[in-house]
Order: C-alpha cells, then structure tokens, then sequence
C-alpha cells in the first residue's frame, strides 16, 4: 500500500486546491529563471525528488512562464511507501534524452528490502556533442536517528559507486552526474568514502569530484536543523564530466 494521502484536503496537510496552485507558481518562477544568467534558454535538465506522481510535474511544465521552454519529463513510480519518486525535466532543445531506466537503490535491514526510492539513470546529449549519465538519487532518510539509518544510506551510496564504475568501465571519460538529495553531508561516510568524493578533482581518475565539499566548510547548506547547517542537495562529477569543457 502506498500513504500518499499526506498531501489532499483530508491529510495531514490540509493540503487544497488554491495551496497546490501557489506552490505551483512559486516552483515554476524559479525553475524558469535558474540559469539565466548563464543562458537566456535557462536549465538544460533538473533533477527532481520528492515528486508526488506525473501528474504534477504536467501542471507544473504548463505553468505560467515556464510554459514557454516546452519542458519534456522522465518519470516512474517508484517503490517508495509515501508514493514519492525521483524525476527529469529537461529542455529537449538542449538536452536529448536517449535512454533512461530506473535502478533499486539495494537498501535492506535485518535482511529485508527496505522499499525507498529507486535511482533514475538518463542518458542523453547535452548540447550538440556530449553524450552525459545523470543519476538522480533520494536516499534514505535519518529517520530513527542519523547513526541508527547510516547503513541504508552507505547501500544506496554503494549501488551509486557500481552504477558509476560500470559507466567507466566502458567509457574512462564519462561524463556522469550524481545529483539529488542524500541525506548526508558531503563529508559524511557515504558520499566521503563509500562514494569516493574528492573537494579537489586531482585524485585518479575514478574519484568523483564534489565542489558542495567546500560550500559546507563555509557554513553553508540547504536546510537547517537545530541550529546547524546541512547540505544535504548535491551535484557531483565525474573527472570526464569536470573536463568536458562544452557545457
């Protein structure tokens, strides 16, 4: 059974029609205007998590200007017992989508499946030339206590590690892209060791390069809990991917 029901006029939530259509026009302002300073045509791709099903993410790629950029989506059900997936979109004017396939995390407690978000691999070719691998990720939370649920979260870093070197194995200089919400620091066991990160992409060439490594040293994050700052939202490289140089 799926507990989606958080998010209705009935749940817990409270959640309504005029609230839905609020959080939709905030999301689609700020998705339209990220990168623009860059590039008039804005984001190439967003990773996204905590997605409710495709539903929303129809209305949101329809909503107010972000209408305009044509926005495709890649999306799946997820395994998740909230019913939450990880997702794509992407301007297929900048970003060819060629394949996709959605990969379980291979998280388990005491020897059971722990039903959390699968991992979504896309390939496709970024502007005219780069053919790139991103792989969206949620990891499992630190519900029950960071220490208790920091086995789950080094297994879904695990099955990131075999996915990446799989993609090197075939191609030294992929161009691969880990993003998403870990639920862990940059400096944690998971994304630090288990991963194989580095602030400083002058290791060899299988590390994976973090630059949200240094941001957090300097006291900063995404989300703030109990008076600390967290970085739990990253985007992390490839050495292929830190060298492309056409993006």
């Amino acid at each position: 059974d799926v507990r989606d029901g958080e998010y209705t006029p009935d749940g817990s939530k409270e959640w309504t029609r005029l609230r839905y259509e609020n959080k939709l026009n905030n999301m689609a302002r700020v998705l339209n205007e990220l990168g623009t300073d860059y590039n008039k045509k804005g984001l190439a791709a967003v990773g996204l998590c905590e997605v409710e099903n495709r539903g929303v993410l129809e209305d949101l790629v329809q909503t107010g200007k972000l209408a305009k950029r044509k926005w495709s989506i890649v999306h799946g059900d997820s395994p998740d017992k909230r019913g939450i997936d990880n997702a794509l979109l992407y301007n297929p004017k900048m970003f060819e989508v060629l394949s996709h396939d959605y990969h379980n995390a291979g998280v388990f407690r005491d020897g059971e499946r722990v039903f959390t978000r699968d991992i979504l691999l896309v390939q496709g070719i970024l502007g005219k030339a780069d053919t790139v691998f991103i792989l969206v990720n949620h990891w499992p939370s630190r519900y029950g206590g960071q220490e208790k649920s920091d086995p789950l979260r080094k297994q879904a870093a695990a099955t990131n590690r075999r996915l990446v070197d799989s993609l090197l194995q075939r191609q030294p200089d992929a161009e691969i892209l880990v993003m998403g919400d870990l639920n862990d620091d940059p400096k944690d066991e998971s994304v630090k060791v288990v991963l194989g990160t580095t602030p400083v992409m002058t290791e060899a060439g299988s590390m994976l390069y973090n630059p949200f490594e240094l941001i957090h040293e300097g006291d900063e994050g995404s989300l703030k809990y109990r008076g600390e700052w967290n970085l739990f939202d990253q985007i992390i490289l490839s050495k292929g991917a830190l060298n492309a140089g056409k993006w």
